[in-house]
């Protein structure tokens, strides 16, 4: 019987991890996460995807959302609604739970969301951090999100430390940090769809 292979994607931005994350699941034909953990969040807890998006991989315990509505319990007993406002920490919660859902279903690649810290210890988990040189990384940025030259340095500044302070606050571990992963891999050096051939080839001889 084959193995159930979990594989969770960090990325630095413009590092191409998404790309990776996307081409891996396509490649070994198992379900692919990232935006898509934002789709069946709303779905399941019934608040507007857009509020889930505002906080997408953002931190602040201060951010609330005022919802026009009320409810008592999510289903994972989170206490998440306080004279009709939500916060982004219980906005976390319902990812949370949506995120171990969807990997006691099966086999999956996640993408961002600190699903390697929620998922430690889960049989078949391979966690994997995606990075690059800034040179690469400009390069990237620039020609797929067309961001001139003279901005590039600063978005992916902002970025990349947005994704560190929400996952340091959601893990209190150091974002890209190699002793939080199996394995770390630059895409300048390996490039994607060699980092995609060489987790494929791993994860087939572990899912047998």
């Amino acid at each position: 019987m084959a193995k159930t292979m979990i594989i969770t994607l960090g990325r630095e931005y413009g590092s191409g991890g998404r790309e990776v994350g996307k081409k891996l699941a396509q490649t070994l034909g198992i379900p692919f996460y990232d935006k898509e953990l934002i789709t069946r969040a709303s779905e399941e807890s019934g608040i507007q995807s857009h509020i889930f998006e505002r906080a997408d991989e953002k931190t602040s315990r201060g951010t609330m959302f005022s919802m026009g509505w009320s409810a008592s319990l999510y289903p994972g007993n989170y206490m998440f609604y306080n004279n009709d406002m939500l916060t982004n920490d219980s906005l976390f919660a319902i990812q949370a739970d949506v995120i171990r859902k969807v990997a006691a279903e099966g086999s999956c690649v996640i993408v961002g969301r600190c699903a390697d810290y929620l998922l430690d210890g889960t049989p078949g988990l391979l966690k994997v951090f995606i990075h690059a040189s800034m040179e690469y990384r400009r390069e990237r940025i620039m020609r797929l999100y067309h961001v001139p030259a003279k901005d590039v340095d600063g978005v992916i500044k902002r970025t990349d430390r947005q994704r560190a302070k929400y996952y340091d606050f959601y893990t209190a571990q150091e974002w890209g940090a190699a002793k939080n992963f199996h394995i770390s891999l630059d895409t300048s050096y390996f490039t994607p769809d060699g980092i995609v051939q060489l987790l494929a080839d791993y994860a087939r001889r572990q899912m047998g």
